[in-house]
């Protein structure tokens, strides 16, 4: 039974995500898996996964680099390769959907 409830609450609270592409490496590279979840705390320096603020459909993963009031600034560790605040400006940090736990590679 205490399996049960665990497996429910770690559902309920954590998804797993996949990466796509390359805007991420050498932190994540296209393939791997993370674990998010919900949250309304936000740090400098936290991944966190968000809407496209030009393709509201599409999901993306970028670290923040600089948060001023409900505003944050997202940014891609391999610059070359991301599509980010440097193209589409602060978002609100009210659009950000979830925050990064951990690689999936620490608990499969």
């Amino acid at each position: 039974m205490t399996t049960i409830i665990i497996v429910v609450f770690l559902a309920r609270y954590f998804k797993r995500a996949k990466v796509e592409g390359n805007s991420m490496y050498p932190t994540f590279k296209a393939g791997d898996t993370v674990l998010v979840s919900k949250s309304k705390s936000f740090k400098v320096g936290d991944l966190v996964v968000t809407s496209h603020p030009h393709h509201g459909n599409q999901l993306i993963l970028k670290r923040i680099l600089d948060i001023e009031g409900n505003l944050v600034e997202l940014r891609g560790d391999n610059p070359l390769e991301s599509s980010d605040s440097r193209q589409f400006g602060k978002v609100d940090i009210s659009s950000v959907k979830y925050k990064v736990i951990m690689p999936s590679r620490y608990f499969n």
